[in-house]
């Protein structure tokens, strides 16, 4: 199944920003039941690296679900955020989508949840307030 929408040009940041924390979140709540047949392993241990989309910059976006993001062994922040998301879920941690805008364009990160205590500092939270960013440590350069 292949679902689209468009939201036009008329949305204020603000609003589009909310629209696709909700999709991104909405993506990885959907994945769940999948978890005892996809079997994956955890983002970070998977191989999976950080890439644009080929359509990059188009205004065209695909939000890719972990199990294809990891048969691409690829993807780009937002399939990055939906396959984390679904994994600390699955792990029964809560977690959100934080998006950011960087150079006008968004960026979206995970919110790691309260309980969450990271021992000193690692390369995964890297200690900004509990925010993850798996594009950046799956490859791609920090801004």
């Amino acid at each position: 199944m292949n679902i689209c929408t468009d939201i036009g040009k008329e949305w204020p940041d603000e609003y589009v920003a909310w629209f696709v924390k909700c999709a991104i979140e909405g993506f990885a709540r959907g994945c769940l039941p999948m978890a005892r047949v996809w079997r994956l392993p955890p983002l970070y241990q998977s191989g999976i690296r950080f890439q644009p989309e080929p359509n990059h910059g188009t205004g065209s976006e695909e939000f890719a679900l972990p199990a294809l993001t990891f048969e691409r062994k690829w993807g780009d922040c937002d399939d990055l955020v939906i396959y984390r998301l679904w994994e600390l879920w699955c792990a029964g941690e809560p977690a959100t989508c934080a998006v950011i805008f960087i150079d006008n364009q968004e960026h979206v990160r995970v919110r790691r949840g309260p309980q969450h205590r990271p021992r000193g500092h690692t390369n995964i939270c890297q200690c900004e307030g509990c925010i993850e960013d798996p594009a950046v440590i799956c490859g791609a350069r920090a801004a």
